[in-house]
């Protein structure tokens, strides 16, 4: 998991819920990116939001990352410009 793109780790992760997806929505801007995340809003939706949040994490280049539920949304901070999306 480590050596795939941020978004693709996300997708990957939020594979299997209801409505698959095939694009999924991001920005990147001033060392701050959010990816938008399908199942949040669900009754799992706390323990996916855990599970990619710790996944975001172990990314080479990630600072910080949270979860946006209102928004779907996993907001992360970037060290550089190295962390693709």
């Amino acid at each position: 998991m480590a050596a795939i793109p941020v978004r693709e780790g996300v997708k990957a992760l939020s594979e299997g819920l209801p409505a698959p997806t095939l694009t999924r929505n991001s920005w990147r801007g001033r060392g701050r990116a959010w990816v938008e995340v399908r199942g949040l809003d669900g009754p799992r939706g706390d323990e996916l939001g855990r599970v990619i949040v710790g996944a975001v994490l172990a990314r080479p280049g990630v600072t910080s990352a949270s979860i946006n539920r209102p928004l779907s949304r996993v907001v992360v901070s970037l060290y550089g410009n190295q962390t693709s999306l």
